[in-house]
């Protein structure tokens, strides 16, 4: 059993492993490398111990064998110029280092048995020549071959056991003690080769671990952990990336932001967990409907779709609805059976829209109107959402240029109890008399404030001209104020409008 489980670990030991792809593959990039220089140090060493023997020495010893052992080796060097850059597969790096580990018996074999074949002839000087050419040049092999463990090893037994042998049973002093000092030395040399070679296989593998933790966190970063759709950071590149090739190519490229109905009732009627099984189906109908787009979740229960290469606008919408109608099918979950919609706004490159930011601005300016107006189906970005946009970017800027407590007004509408039809007070509504654009009604400049982050600004000097109106009136009276939503969102807002009450 111990010689069985010998064996089978020298043969490992001198054997290509291939449980560990990546380092096959980095194996085989640091050995081609190397290759070339090896081939060149052994042919300069051989035709230099030719030369000096080619007074004492055979023409076919000099010349004929070192011409053959060139010409194998120059097709061994073209081929690793050849392939040096090339990526090959595992499978691929994995065969031809296995190819190596056989060559480089064959290839050790044939210059040891030439070296020996010319020790014969000559002086004590050529005889120590070759010698010092076959130390020297299994070290400079080692040395090179480092990145192979197996090849380094069957080239270190080939030539340093006949070497020993060889130079021993000479029994010369001098040739035995050399070759017991190469021996020694080369011994010295393989330790460290497995030192690096470990080191070497570490590096790798902590190459490998930390490529593995990259890829994990940019799948963090990247992927919804819920639905295992692109996040809203993922969203953003793509659309970049999309985007370029798109403007790169001259083609059109289409965006639907989509907004689910329905959900939030869900959420809170169910419970987060039903909330999230139900996104978890909605990803996976995006999914299994879309072919060449790609989906997202941009968060809550906001998606996105990037289009390239789309049809013609009316079968782009066609399309946007049939998705909308895959998304409103029944929703059979454990809890029961859930019912939603899903409406989306579409803009398309380069049609009105040439920016990412302004791609999402308009799609998500149709997915406005649909919600409001289509409610269940797919609303267009088009020129009247154009006009529409910058109506209201005049708005919006001749709002923050207004004196707004000059052109300001309020009106005031009778709450009316109409038991008895007696008055029982008024409501205050806002009036903005522009000097640019003239009246403009408060549902639409209102809502415009509201989005622009400005309708504390209204709220303040409207509140108080009601209130100074108000303080005319019969005590009985009541004043009805609206308040946005934005003006009770701060402390400092809210204890503004108090100030002013008091």
């Amino acid at each position: 059993m111990n010689l069985h489980s010998a064996r089978r670990g020298i043969g490992e030991f001198l054997s290509v492993q291939s449980e560990n792809p990546e380092l096959l593959k980095a194996q085989y990039r640091a050995f081609t490398r190397q290759m070339p220089m090896m081939y060149f140090i052994l042919l300069s060493s051989t035709w230099a111990l030719a030369t000096t023997h080619m007074r004492v020495a055979p023409g076919w010893l000099t010349l004929g064998v070192p011409a053959l052992l060139t010409v194998g080796c120059v097709i061994r060097v073209i081929f690793w110029l050849r392939t040096r850059n090339a990526d090959l597969s595992p499978e691929l790096a994995h065969a031809a280092l296995l190819r190596t580990n056989r060559l480089a018996g064959g290839i050790a074999i044939a210059f040891t048995a030439w070296s020996f074949a010319l020790f014969p002839y000559g002086d004590a000087y050529t005889r120590s020549h070759v010698a010092f050419y076959m130390a020297i040049t299994v070290i400079s092999c080692i040395f090179c071959m480092m990145y192979v463990r197996s090849a380094a090893f069957i080239v270190t037994l080939v030539v340093n056991g006949a070497f020993v042998v060889f130079f021993v049973s000479t029994a010369q002093p001098t040739f035995v003690a050399i070759s017991i000092n190469v021996l020694l030395v080369c011994a010295s040399m393989m330790s460290v080769l497995l030192t690096n070679y470990r080191n070497f296989e570490s590096m790798v593998v902590s190459k490998q671990q930390s490529e593995a933790l990259s890829r994990e966190n940019f799948k963090l970063a990247n992927l919804d952990s819920l639905t295992g759709l692109g996040n809203r950071r993922a969203f953003f590149a793509e659309l970049e990336a999309e985007l370029a090739k798109a403007r790169a190519r001259g083609e059109r490229l289409a965006l639907g932001v989509m907004d689910l109905d329905g959900f939030k009732p869900v959420n809170d009627l169910y419970g987060h967990s039903v909330g999230d099984r139900l996104l978890v189906e909605v990803a996976t109908r995006l999914s299994t409907t879309l072919k060449a787009s790609t989906a997202f979740r941009l968060g809550g229960d906001e998606f996105a779709i990037i289009a390239p290469l789309p049809p013609e606008n009316t079968v782009l919408v066609t399309n946007a609805n049939a998705i909308s109608a895959k998304l409103k099918e029944p929703y059979r979950l454990p809890e029961g059976t859930v019912h939603i919609s899903a409406s989306m706004g579409i803009a398309v490159f380069p049609d009105l829209a040439l920016s990412c930011e302004q791609l999402f601005e308009r799609a998500d300016y149709a997915l406005y109107h649909a919600k409001r107006r289509l409610r269940g189906g797919a609303v267009l970005f088009d020129s009247d959402h154009q006009d529409q946009i910058n109506a209201e970017a005049r708005i919006e800027s001749a709002l923050k240029q207004a004196d707004l407590n000059e052109e300001l007004s309020v009106v005031f509408q009778p709450i009316v109890d109409i038991r008895d039809l007696e008055t029982l007070g008024f409501e205050a509504l806002a009036r903005w008399d522009s000097p640019q654009l003239g009246k403009i009604s408060p549902g639409c400049f209102i809502p415009i404030a509201e989005r622009a982050g400005i309708v504390g600004s209204l709220t303040r000097p409207l509140l108080k001209k009601a209130l100074a109106a108000a303080s005319n009136w019969r005590q009985s009276l009541r004043l009805s104020f609206n308040l946005s939503a934005h003006d009770l969102n701060s402390d400092d807002g809210v204890l503004t409008l108090i100030g002013i009450i008091r």
